[in-house]
């Protein structure tokens, strides 16, 4: 199994066969990055468990009850049945009003989840460049078209770095810019990243250089965006 092999298991783990995950598991001894991912997607599900909480009846439906003289023991009963089936789709309904509406939901929580998820982009052979320089002459114009918010290419000619084109991205669950860039005949990529979708803030002016394996990844604020740029050491 290879590291995309291992996220198409991860996105569909609960449908797979045993000797997938037996795969994955060997798969996860091999690559500390895709053992990232898997915790990172561990952390997400118990977060979403944590907020199906178990919700009682409202105070003054058992009152109502009680006091409705005319209300038979049979149609007590239905209420209550009813309220027990109601009840866990209310939970999973504010579960799901939880996860979106917290203004944390999906943010990016450290620089190691900025790493990560901009390795496994880096990896991912699907992720095909939408344009190239020789057809987009204003990048930041083509993503205005698909962000929600302006991004600035930054200029990396001075260190031998040749901008070739670009997408749109996920990191995590947010969107972000995707430029391709080539140093030496080597693939870069450079990420742009709202710093709204961070739950932590990045230091202007400083750069934070994360060695994962045979990457190395700097991180940087620049404009008021953040930056994540990944290269082969």
């Amino acid at each position: 199994m290879n590291c995309q092999e291992f996220k198409t298991w991860l996105h569909d783990k609960n449908q797979d066969s045993h000797s997938e995950s037996e795969h994955a598991l060997r798969h996860m001894e091999e690559c500390q990055n895709c053992q990232k991912l898997f915790r990172l997607d561990a952390a997400i599900e118990e977060r979403i468990r944590e907020s199906l909480v178990q919700l009682d009846p409202p105070q003054d439906l058992m009152g109502r009850i009680k006091t409705d003289i005319g209300s038979s023991d049979g149609k007590r009963s239905a209420i209550l049945s009813k309220w027990k089936i109601l009840a866990p789709v209310l939970a999973m309904a504010a579960a799901v009003a939880l996860f979106f509406i917290n203004p944390f939901s999906g943010q990016i929580r450290s620089l190691d989840d900025i790493s990560t998820f901009a390795i496994a982009n880096h990896q991912d052979p699907n992720l095909k460049m939408a344009f190239n320089m020789d057809d987009v002459a204003d990048v930041s114009g083509w993503f205005a078209k698909r962000l929600a918010y302006t991004i600035v290419a930054p200029d990396l000619s001075g260190q031998g770095f040749e901008l070739l084109g670009g997408r749109k991205c996920l990191v995590g669950r947010k969107d972000a810019a995707y430029l391709y860039y080539e140093k030496a005949g080597k693939k870069v990529s450079v990420f742009v990243i709202n710093p709204a979708d961070l739950s932590f803030k990045l230091e202007p002016a400083k750069t934070y250089r994360i060695t994962e394996g045979e990457y190395q990844i700097q991180i940087w604020k620049e404009k008021n965006l953040g930056y994540a740029l990944v290269e082969k050491t």
